[in-house]
């Protein structure tokens, strides 16, 4: 054993918002121990559960772009309409953080991960089964779209379960020494994913059923794969199952060594030291309403505020672009077709980036990286509606615009998950991402509505401009919130309660 667990009868010290800590004595407190792994062998396995639960929610919402124009035609509906198959997706996604962050820290990161994971594989499996759309002319078939709606609204609950959480099963047992870098390994599952939604989507093109049933083979995968993975020892110490923390603790300490931790932290804690977390909860039950008030108490209200704002800009203009891409760039080059090839080529771009910002957060921190990665896309949405409308310009300027938001999501999910406790870090994920994806719902109505509306007249900007620009006003408020991050946590331990 790793050593002896947390006395009841040790004396108690009360902390900043309701938590208690342990006196002093020979004991080696849990964000220590963590700190104490360095990089073992152990990681390279949960990394690989982190790419497989990542293949579930990518694959889901990947694909929504490529059915726009086959729904959009059986249905007979029009571009603000057609919009709502993925804001239906991001609107139960919003129900869904709310759900999920909280049972994340009530029932544990892999169980709740695991209901989120059966409940994609089981709706996206009922595309097969959608009523075929029976349009007339312009008359639109709005009983069997609104089918396809409902289904993708249940869909997003889970989604949300696996898209917004699946790093806390990952992030917990990472100590700081290249946390960053780890983090941006692990979301190279989601490019991942996207690329199988390319394949999917250009194999079966036209066929949007078969498309958007694309998650079911992954997430038949990823559940057998949970059922083999630890849960977080962090969550297990917090929620006072000590026995079963320390047998995970002994499991990734018995694993081989690769990269010894940060100079100072013992390479293995003693085993005859008692292992702590650094305060214990002494509420009652730890309800949602409580957990929100310490969120917006006077240690987070700063960190909580400015954390939400980010979540807002990234999502609502990154999922703009989720939807709205393939037909920007069909408008922009005049083609008849949605070129597949750059989106694999803007993809590549993307890992590139998303490498450099793995260097970025560890060398520099969070902050700067994630506002420069903010402003940067914001400089490249405005370069594309300037660009030449020819393929090569158009592509480069494309590739360049993923290549410089590759890092933005890995940066801003890491961050989010360092900045709050782990006794928080479900609900107050709940929160930022909750709000995001409410931003997230609206913001592709809104461009669907200046697209068929001809553009911003009033101030003579075209359609295609307009929604490049209104993208790009978004991600730079983004960066501005970034920049006012109140405390940077990169190469920092991160607190428990």
């Amino acid at each position: 054993m790793v050593g002896a667990l947390v006395q009841a009868d040790r004396p108690l010290q009360p902390t900043e918002y309701g938590s208690t800590l342990p006196a002093p004595g020979d004991s080696a407190e849990l964000a220590d121990v963590v700190e104490s792994f360095g990089l073992r062998q152990y990681h390279f396995g949960l990394l690989l559960v982190a790419w497989i639960l990542q293949l579930c929610p990518s694959s889901t919402v990947m694909t929504t772009p490529f059915v726009l124009r086959p729904v959009r035609k059986e249905y007979g509906v029009s571009n603000a309409a057609v919009a709502l198959v993925g804001s239906a997706l991001t609107s139960g996604a919003v129900i869904g953080v709310f759900l999920f962050g909280p049972l994340n820290d009530r029932i544990g990161r892999k169980r709740a991960n695991s209901i989120a994971v059966l409940g994609i594989g089981v709706l996206a499996g009922l595309h097969f089964f959608l009523p075929a759309g029976r349009s007339q002319g312009m008359e639109a078939d709005w009983h069997a779209f609104g089918i396809l709606l409902m289904l993708r609204i249940f869909l997003g609950i889970f989604f949300a379960g696996s898209a917004s959480f699946w790093l806390l099963l990952f992030v917990e047992f990472l100590s700081s020494r290249l946390r960053g870098l780890m983090m941006i390994i692990a979301s190279v599952g989601w490019s991942l994913g996207t690329l199988y939604s390319i394949w999917v989507a250009s194999t079966f093109e036209g066929h949007f059923r078969m498309i958007l049933a694309a998650p079911v083979m992954v997430c038949a995968i990823a559940i057998v794969v949970l059922q083999l993975s630890p849960e977080s020892p962090r969550w297990l110490f917090v929620v006072g199952r000590e026995d079963e923390g320390h047998r995970v603790l002994e499991r990734v300490l018995e694993s081989r060594m690769i990269l010894a931790p940060t100079q100072g932290i013992k390479a293995r804690c003693s085993l005859s030291e008692r292992v702590h977390i650094s305060g214990q909860d002494t509420r009652e039950e730890a309800e949602f309403w409580a957990d929100l008030r310490a969120l917006f108490g006077p240690k987070l209200w700063r960190i909580t505020t400015c954390t939400v704002l980010i979540h807002m800009s990234v999502h609502g203009a990154s999922y703009v672009m989720l939807i709205w891409s393939p037909e920007l760039l069909q408008q922009l080059l005049g083609a008849n077709r949605i070129p597949y090839e750059i989106f694999a080529i803007a993809e590549i771009a993307g890992w590139l980036g998303t490498l450099c910002t793995a260097w970025f957060l560890d060398g520099c921190g969070r902050r700067p990286t994630l506002a420069g990665a903010l402003f940067l896309t914001a400089a490249t949405m405005v370069a594309l509606a300037k660009v030449p409308r020819r393929y090569n310009w158009v592509m480069a300027t494309y590739g360049t615009q993923q290549f410089v938001s590759g890092g933005m999501w890995p940066a801003m999910t890491t961050y989010t998950a360092e900045c709050f406790p782990t006794a928080l870090r479900g609900t107050g994920g709940s929160i930022c991402q909750g709000l995001g994806r409410l931003t997230a719902v609206l913001l592709p109505i809104l461009l669907g509505a200046v697209v068929d509306g001809g553009g911003i007249p009033a101030l003579g900007i075209p359609a295609l401009e307009a929604a490049l620009y209104i993208t790009s006003a978004t991600y730079a408020t983004g960066a501005v919130f970034a920049a006012l991050i109140p405390q940077e946590t990169a190469n920092a331990k991160m607190q428990d309660v």
